[in-house]
């Protein structure tokens, strides 16, 4: 049964358990992927992650939308749909889907589908498209991505702990 949870857009007060669970996801989904240091993240979150979130929210043309049961984050979603903010990839009419994580004791619950879904609703209606990229060993998130409409456009590159890795970019209109 899917695990039950409501999403809802972040508030400042969110920051720390968005912090860990990116901190849980990366670790588990880019283990073996990426370099050790590039993972080796803080246990807690570091005052400059507060002051992103509060931008992220404060933006009017960004999103950080939580997922929550009982109380707790399970997963969150970021996305921006300001051309002069997003990545090289990204059309000037689409929206970035930055990320999606979910704690992984939480995955395969249907939360990553929702925030997908409730990230999709919340662009703005002249936002004709959402691209995204993923690292392209990360087979779990390109079949996620795939499932829900995504078709691959391109390659990209990016550096994690000084090393260079390739991203596999993805498209789906609205």
């Amino acid at each position: 049964m899917p695990l039950d949870s409501t999403i809802r857009r972040a508030t400042p007060s969110d920051a720390t358990q968005v912090y860990a669970v990116m901190r849980q996801s990366r670790g588990e989904a880019f283990g073996g992927i990426l370099p050790p240091p590039a993972l080796d993240w803080e246990a807690e979150a570091p005052e400059g992650f507060h002051e992103f979130i509060q931008a992220t929210i404060a933006h009017e043309e960004k999103a950080m939308l939580v997922a929550v049961s009982d109380g707790t984050v399970v997963g969150f979603a970021e996305l921006i749909w300001q051309p002069k903010a997003t990545d090289d990839f990204v059309e000037e009419s689409d929206a970035e889907l930055k990320a999606i994580h979910v704690r992984p004791a939480d995955w395969n619950e249907g939360i990553g589908t929702k925030l997908l879904d409730e990230a999709v609703a919340t662009l703005p209606p002249d936002v004709t498209g959402l691209s995204l990229c993923v690292l392209k060993e990360n087979e779990q998130a390109r079949a996620f991505y795939k499932r829900r409409g995504f078709e691959q456009t391109g390659t990209t590159t990016t550096t994690h702990a000084g090393d260079e890795f390739t991203e596999v970019v993805y498209y789906r209109p609205r």
